[in-house]
Order: structure tokens, then sequence, then C-alpha cells
């Protein structure tokens, strides 16, 4: 399962540890895009299963219209912890994704393109004091 988020983790990386991110329209949109490549590949997703949302101090990954939407809450938990890993990782010590208090996994249906979304599951990643994103159960 992990197989695939060392390259893509490492490249995230390596652009946050050369000071070289920022978080602006060109960056983060390079950047997110990489991200949610290697979530797909690390979770073994379709493409158009997973979309990212920047929106404030929150960090969304939406799984929409996903396997997983059938699956119980403890298989999207274990999915969400891997998620939240993933972008726990790639945000860790950058000034750029210092902002970020909540990694949000999300588990949505869309019924077509552009409609509203229906929430199945949301988990959680709340940061710690030290600056560690830890499951946060409600």
């Amino acid at each position: 399962m992990f197989r695939y988020f060392h390259t893509g983790a490492v490249a995230l990386l390596l652009l946050l540890a050369q000071g070289n991110l920022t978080i602006n329209a060109q960056t983060s949109s390079a950047v997110l895009r990489e991200l949610r490549a290697t979530i797909v590949q690390t979770i073994g997703a379709q493409p158009e299963s997973v979309e990212i949302v920047v929106s404030g101090s929150t960090f969304t990954v939406l799984r929409v219209n996903s396997n997983m939407n059938e699956a119980t809450h403890a298989g999207r938990d274990n999915e969400a912890n891997v998620v939240g890993q993933i972008v726990s990782k790639a945000v860790a010590g950058s000034p750029a994704f210092k902002k970020f208090h909540t990694i949000r996994v999300q588990y949505v249906t869309r019924s077509k393109p552009g409609a509203t979304l229906k929430v199945v599951d949301t988990v959680e990643f709340r940061k710690s004091p030290s600056g560690s994103f830890q499951f946060h159960a409600t």
C-alpha cells in the first residue's frame, strides 16, 4: 500500500526543504497536484475519486463516490489514517503550511459534476501542541 508513497513524498519534501514552496496560486496548484497523485497511488484510488480542498486552516481530502463509502467506519478510518499520514508528512515543518491545524478526510457522494456533496463520513486529524497531527475522535 505504501510502495508509491516514497517517490511523491520525497519530491514534495524536497520542495519544502529547499524553501521553494510558498502557498500562492502557482506553486500551491503544482504541490497539491503532486500530493493528490501521491494519495491516489498510495491508496490505489481512482484519480477522479480524490479531490483536495484547502480552506482557511483546514486541509481537506475528499473521497468522492469511492468504494469506501460502502465500507465500515473502521475501514474508512484505516484509509483516512494513511491519507492523514501522507498529508502530515508533506506539510511537516513547512512555514507555508504552518497555518493548517486540521487535516480532514471526508467521504462524500456526488450525483453529477458540480452537484451538492452528501457527506457519508468525516475523519479529522488535529495539530497537537508538538506540531504533529493526531487522529481526532468525536
